[in-house]
């Protein structure tokens, strides 16, 4: 169940470890918390009724769904290839794109499945990072599958990133 309202995911990256960083942000429905941990500096899982005060440490970086801005160099094949071919192995619903994003799809992912957009970041230097959810195979072709593309295209079409000063 989705809240039906939003809120702003931001997080900064940058392509170097001096600038220039960049803010990336895109909205979300406030169901997603954001949780910090190693996957991704933008993770936000859900949970709907998630409290900040009264639920101190109740999310987990494996629940899913989850939203996320991902990068695993395993997917870097499969992702050239797509730019490249427009087609790769596992992978469907190739839908192109321009702008910040080279393509939308749907693939598995360890076990569970992923539907993204291959997005590049700061001003193009970083690629292959995809803006995805991921979310139990049991929600293929369910209502549940279509809201969470829905969620995630809203997403996409919010989708930004701004030049951030550095001292």
């Amino acid at each position: 169940v989705l809240n039906g309202t939003t809120h702003k995911a931001e997080t900064p990256y940058f392509n170097k470890p001096q600038c220039p960083r960049y803010l990336v942000s895109f909205d979300i429905d406030t169901a997603f918390h954001r949780y910090i941990g190693i996957k991704s500096a933008t993770h936000y899982v859900y949970s709907p009724d998630y409290d900040p005060i009264k639920d101190k440490g109740r999310l987990k970086d494996d629940m899913l769904p989850a939203v996320m801005i991902l990068y695993d160099e395993r997917l870097e094949r499969v992702v050239n290839s797509c730019i490249k071919k427009g087609s790769c192995k596992g992978v469907t619903d190739i839908v192109p794109m321009n702008g910040y994003f080279d393509f939308k799809a749907k693939m598995e992912y360890k076990g569970d499945l992923m539907y993204f957009y291959s997005v590049n970041l700061c001003a193009g230097e970083l690629s292959h990072f995809l803006l995805t959810v991921i979310y139990p195979k049991s929600y293929e072709n369910t209502e549940n599958e279509r809201k969470l593309m829905d969620l995630l295209d809203m997403a996409a079409s919010t989708f930004s990133e701004k030049p951030i000063e550095c001292n």
